[in-house]
């Protein structure tokens, strides 16, 4: 080789995986399915994806890459689902007072 240095490659194999994965997977797939959602569902329930997401991303670590998955993060994870369904489940149940005629009554301020 005459004194010259083997010249490594910048990024490995798996670096360009990761890269193509989150061109597929993270924006043209990901994209798409929000788009979709948007049109079909109430923003309110749609825009719960910001919490869910990280809980999928920790998961599919866990899953696919052997990452660890301690107690703290169940825990974590369960209270961030937990109160996505309670947020929605909430707007549901009022929704559907609303819907077939009972209203709270809401005192006026300064009444208590």
């Amino acid at each position: 080789m005459n004194g010259e240095a083997f010249i490594q490659p910048l990024f490995s194999a798996n670096s360009w995986f990761g890269l193509g994965y989150l061109v597929v997977f993270g924006s043209l797939i990901g994209f798409t399915a929000y788009s979709w959602l948007l049109k079909n569902a109430q923003p309110a329930l749609a825009s719960t994806y910001a919490y869910v997401n990280p809980v999928i991303a920790v998961f599919l670590g866990w899953l696919i890459a052997g990452e660890s998955f301690t107690a703290p993060m169940l825990i974590g994870a369960s209270i961030i689902v937990g109160s996505v369904v309670l947020i929605t489940s909430h707007k549901h149940r009022r929704g559907l007072r609303t819907e077939i005629g009972i209203h709270e009554s809401i005192a006026p301020a300064g009444s208590l």
